[in-house]
């Protein structure tokens, strides 16, 4: 982090993240194991190392126990799941506890590739072994449209009045691309004269204030400070997904001459003070900013 010039980062849980929903057992008991095994190691580190924490979303009142228990150990950003849960939008108001909770605490809800599933349903058998497209061809299509979930998610707390009601709540994703994002927007302005709307921002810069996405090259996020940079001001978080396959070593000199190119406001927005402005606007700053 020295070497390259970063700060402080958001730490993913790793592979063992999808343990919970395979294994029988206690699953509150499993993600406070789970949750422990990623701060025990980052343990004196966390001023520049934030664990991102694991929630059982089946239980409520326990996720907001475990949101305030993991930022006590340095956590400052949890794991959202991109679907409804026993039949409720995350919207609801029922879950207005958890995102209360979350921005009392100063942390961030992240919807990261894995945690959005699409809603594959009949579209999946599509006969991959039989037609011999086999299974480069299913794993295209899963990924094709892993941001149609996101899409879901955000639009429902939206429309659904969970930003509204928590406005210092910030979405980030992760891995899921940033092309789709300026149709969204686009969309949602169109349908700025369908009827009463109880807040003082408008959709589109609801969406803006509360939203954030992190681009990765390694995932098809070409041309990212060229295309999607000028559509989507303040809504891009530099990141490198380091040690990933999809991430880089050297992820800041991987823009190369187009991060030189952007104003100095812009460029300081994209590699960091963008989401430290969402962190103290809750009222619990990252550390040395």
């Amino acid at each position: 982090m020295d070497r390259v010039g970063i700060d402080a980062a958001l730490v993913n849980p790793g592979v063992y993240a999808s343990l919970p929903r395979y294994l029988d057992g206690d699953r509150s008991q499993l993600v406070r194991l789970l949750n422990d095994f990623l701060a025990d190691r980052l343990s004196g580190h966390t001023d520049r190392l934030m664990p991102v924490t694991m929630l059982n979303w089946n239980d409520l009142d326990g996720a907001v126990v475990e949101l305030a228990r993991m930022r006590a150990r340095g956590s400052r950003a949890f794991w959202a799941r991109a679907e409804p849960v026993n039949g409720m939008s995350p919207a609801h108001p029922d879950w207005d506890r958890v995102w209360s909770a979350a921005t009392d605490l100063g942390m961030i809800a992240v919807l990261h590739i894995g945690n959005a599933p699409t809603a594959f349903s009949g579209w999946g058998n599509a006969g991959w072994t039989e037609s011999g497209v086999g299974v480069g061809g299913f794993f295209r299509y899963a990924n094709c449209m892993n941001h149609q979930a996101a899409e879901l998610f955000i639009t429902a707390m939206l429309y659904g009045g969970a930003l509204g009601r928590h406005p210092n709540l910030t979405i980030l994703t992760e891995e899921l691309q940033v092309g789709w994002l300026p149709f969204l927007l686009t969309r949602c302005e169109g349908l700025g004269s369908a009827g009463r709307w109880p807040f003082d921002r408008s959709p589109v810069e609801m969406l803006r204030h509360h939203v954030r996405a992190s681009p990765l090259i390694g995932v098809g996020d070409r041309d990212v400070l060229g295309r999607w940079m000028p559509q989507l001001p303040g809504m891009l978080v530099f990141s490198s997904d380091y040690p990933h396959g999809e991430g880089n070593a050297d992820p800041i000199d991987l823009y190369g001459p187009a991060l030189g190119e952007l104003d100095e406001a812009t460029r300081r927005s994209f590699l960091g003070g963008n989401i430290a402005d969402c962190f103290a606007r809750m009222g619990d700053p990252l550390p040395g900013t």
